[in-house]
């Protein structure tokens, strides 16, 4: 099973009941002429929860390089919420 959205892909991995988490990477940042974006394995063998922290994380890191503990904390709680939504708030 694969789960995909535009910046992250999850690979569910049957045999360990754990996902491969790939993050969508800009390659050759420097040179604008040869720029592309292309999804990158961060992580192999991790839980659901553990991949949605780290998309999250990933999604903050895309804001700004520097935050107050405050700013990152308000952050994570929009990011997360943005993915609750987007999944049909899976508290309920």
């Amino acid at each position: 099973m694969i789960i995909e959205e535009k910046d992250f892909i999850l690979e569910y991995i049957d045999d360990h009941d754990c996902f491969d988490l790939s993050l969508l990477k800009v390659k050759n940042a420097k040179d604008a002429s040869k720029r592309r974006e292309e999804f990158e394995i961060v992580a192999y063998g991790v839980s659901f929860e553990s991949a949605m922290k780290r998309i999250i994380n990933y999604r903050v890191s895309k804001k700004s390089d520097t935050f107050t503990p405050r700013q990152y904390i308000n952050e994570f709680k929009q990011e997360r919420e943005s993915l609750l939504e987007l999944y049909g708030n899976l508290r309920k």
